[in-house]
């Protein structure tokens, strides 16, 4: 009789929906910022070696005057600098900690700079803004480490800033975690994942124009440098069938693609598979 009762109701809720399925900023943009910068948990980590292992603050003021801050970890010897976008939402320090962690064990310098947040009237920043402080933070961190090879990380919906960043500027090379293609092939195929039942009452997906116009297809296009694309085989928001299409459509001859076992989203880049992969583009395209 319950069940009966629940079916009755979620069959009138999708009636009562039609086909329209409404996606919105607050869905993918969303995300907390930690302020300030906490560096304590990371020289409290296992992998910190403070003879090898150097922290400090990173500070990237933008155009409007406002400040973006981040963790810089600097490893003794390294000649290359990983500047790591996280996805949304990326702002816990236990994140940070083991992101920086993993990339402290392939021996390479890391930044990591949080997106800001809301502003004074309480609104999230645009696709705009953030495209823009993207290419602001990469262009100040470029001019502090000129003689580095820097390799851009973007995790999940900050694969659109990255791409975009690879299309304006002469970058080193770029790796793309979890990547997406466009906002309306990512609900597709995710509910397809999740909730292929729920498909025939969702047909139709209406999504606010700025996210509609993220679209790492053209972006992609014109960057024919190298290129690593990761993702979790057990990613649900971001499946692996959206990085093989990235794949296809790159032509770039210096691409590779690592699916990594039962990693799900975020989980991606602490898997040796992962560091494995990475291990190898660093040895391939990289200063030693």
């Amino acid at each position: 009789m319950i069940k009966s009762i629940f079916w009755l109701v979620l069959t009138s809720f999708l009636l009562v929906q039609g086909c329209t399925s409404h996606v919105t900023s607050d869905e993918y943009l969303t995300h907390k910022v930690r302020d300030p910068v906490y560096l304590q948990p990371f020289e409290n980590a296992k992998w910190f070696r403070p003879d090898k292992h150097r922290l400090s603050e990173i500070r990237i003021q933008h155009d409007d005057l406002q400040v973006s801050k981040g963790v810089h970890l600097t490893v003794e010897g390294a000649l290359n600098t990983v500047l790591y976008f996280g996805g949304y939402p990326f702002s816990s320090t236990v994140d940070e900690v083991t992101v920086a962690g993993q990339f402290a064990l392939l021996g390479v310098n890391f930044i990591s700079v949080k997106n800001r947040g809301l502003d004074s009237d309480g609104n999230w920043p645009t696709v705009r803004r953030l495209q823009h402080d993207t290419i602001n933070i990469y262009d100040q961190v470029s001019a502090m480490h000129p003689e580095d090879f820097i390799i851009l990380h973007g995790s999940s919906v900050s694969t659109f800033f990255v791409a975009e960043l690879a299309r304006t500027r002469d970058v080193d090379a770029i790796v793309l975690e979890g990547a997406l293609t466009r906002i309306d092939e990512a609900v597709q195929v995710s509910r397809l994942w999740s909730l292929p039942w729920l498909l025939p009452w969702q047909n139709d997906i209406q999504i606010e124009p700025q996210l509609a116009a993220l679209d790492n297809y053209p972006t992609l296009l014109e960057y024919r440098g190298p290129l690593l694309l990761l993702v979790g085989e057990a990613d649900n928001q971001a499946p692996p069938a959206l990085t093989q299409l990235l794949y296809q459509a790159s032509p770039s001859v210096n691409k590779s693609i690592a699916v990594v076992q039962g990693a799900e989203q975020g989980d991606v880049i602490s898997q040796d598979k992962a560091l494995e992969a990475y291990m190898m583009f660093i040895h391939r395209y990289a200063m030693e």
